[in-house]
């Protein structure tokens, strides 16, 4: 039986939503709340109100979907507003720390607990959205005063975003249940799903929403989901599976779209701007007088602050000539001693809006085709995409001398331009592989169960039947 106690939350007039404040709907955010706790724990809302007034209209329920892209975007350190950019970058080799908070260290140091507090808040992030998504899934073919393209829009942003929240939790915990309803007591008793389960929903979701969502507008705001922002993710999860084919031709929809909706942008100064050509998704920035969290993170301005670059990536990271060296790292002399930090967001504390969190950009895609291609032995059209992302960056053609030669230079390149950006590197070396061999170099406390994270304490005593990750 369903919960009869779905709430919607109103932020408070104290929370500073940037541009969102000029319109109150926009305050609107889903949350779980009764015995939805047994999956996840959430605060009580401040104000409420009936389901039926938010789905209503389409201006109501489109603000409820909004109010997801918000929660994303406001928490410090949550999983796409940076959160993974900085832990993603300490649990793999890109990044030293300059923080003593013990949560933070345990990232460092790949020695994890199931208490971690920035764990638990992404589980929390992951699938209090996963329930907002499923609740504007339940509710849009009961809401007769919605009209038919913004129904088809909302579910189709709703599966994507069911998708993509998924896609990270089989990614940072391993084989995890796929919510597909508002059900707390069978959510509650949720037993985890091996990995190939879930990238089965995931693409079933996925192939449904690029269906559904329009096409993105040429000159517009990218800050929501598209047709192109499925296709992108679903080129992501076939890398990620290993269906070359499948990601060639996704990753193609959107690169080759015959109106050129999309291209890199020539300047690496550009890319994370707001205005951004390359941008697919973006998520808007709702907090005071910030862009982006990874603006405050990163060691800057003869500061130390959470992070910065290790020396070892900074020295191997980037070939001689390389323009992202320069233009996205930023040097800083403190005490006699030089630091090198991700640099990619270069604005602080600001009231103008100028740069937005890129969540999928071009360039990925292109590296993902790349690779694709080279799997395939389509070596020549495999490099000729490598080679647009190179040149951006200044650097020459890459000639490849055999398949595994050009695989190879496509790894350094997305370490090169997706370098502390959404937990790349850490993903990469998973999936790949690679983790063991590269971390167990520098890192004294690395065992191979490291590689997927534990499951929050606080998961395990509301579901018994919850089990924890080998090695914790």
């Amino acid at each position: 039986m369903k919960s009869n106690n779905r709430l919607i939350q109103f932020y408070p007039r104290g929370t500073t939503l940037g541009p969102f404040a000029a319109h109150a709907f926009l305050w609107l955010t889903i949350v779980i709340s009764g015995g939805c706790r047994k999956l996840i724990s959430v605060g009580s809302p401040e104000m409420q109100i009936n389901n039926t007034k938010v789905f209503a209209s389409d201006a109501s329920a489109t603000a409820a979907v909004m109010g997801i892209y918000i929660d994303l975007s406001v928490r410090e350190t949550g999983i796409i507003a940076g959160g993974l950019s900085l832990c993603g970058g300490w649990a793999s080799d890109e990044l030293q720390i300059h923080s003593t908070t013990p949560d933070y260290q345990e990232f460092y140091t790949n020695n994890l607990r199931a208490s971690n507090n920035v764990l638990l808040q992404w589980w929390t992030e992951i699938y209090k959205n996963i329930y907002a998504a499923n609740l504007v899934l339940e509710e849009l073919p009961l809401s007769p005063g919605l009209s038919g393209q913004v129904k088809r829009q909302l579910e189709g942003e709703a599966r994507f975003i069911r998708a993509f929240l998924h896609f990270y939790a089989i990614n940072l915990f391993g084989p995890a249940p796929y919510i597909t309803s508002t059900a707390y007591r069978e959510n509650a008793r949720s037993k985890r799903l091996s990995e190939d389960s879930v990238y089965r929903h995931i693409i079933d979701d996925l192939i449904i929403a690029e269906k559904l969502l329009p096409d993105m507008i040429a000159g517009g705001a990218r800050t929501r989901p598209s047709a192109l922002a499925a296709s992108s993710l679903l080129s992501r999860v076939y890398l990620y599976l290993r269906q070359w084919e499948r990601a060639e031709a996704a990753a193609s929809k959107a690169i080759d779209h015959p109106a050129g909706l999309i291209k890199l942008e020539d300047s690496l100064d550009t890319v994370f701007l707001s205005v951004s050509a390359e941008a697919i998704w973006q998520l808007q920035p709702v907090r005071p007088l910030r862009n982006t969290n990874e603006a405050f993170y990163f060691t800057k301005d003869n500061t130390l602050r959470l992070a910065s670059l290790s020396d070892q990536f900074y020295q191997a990271g980037f070939e001689q000539g390389d323009k992202r060296k320069q233009l996205w790292v930023n040097k800083v002399e403190i005490g006699g001693a030089s630091y090198y930090s991700p640099y990619k967001y270069k604005i602080g504390k600001s009231e103008a809006l100028g740069e937005y969190q890129s969540v999928l950009r071009l360039a990925e895609l292109l590296l993902i085709r790349a690779e694709a291609r080279a799997q395939l032995n389509k070596l020549i059209p495999a490099t000729h995409d490598l080679n647009r992302v190179r040149n951006r960056a200044g650097l020459s053609d890459f000639n490849p001398g055999s398949g595994d030669h050009l695989l190879e230079a496509i790894a350094r390149e997305r370490k090169a331009e997706l370098f502390a950006e959404a937990g790349h590197r850490w993903f990469d070396l998973k999936r790949t592989g690679q983790a063991g061999p590269v971390l167990a170099a520098i890192k004294s406390a690395w065992e191979p169960t490291d590689r997927l994270f534990p499951i929050p304490q606080k998961q395990l005593d509301n579901n018994p039947g919850f089990t924890q990750n080998a090695g914790y």
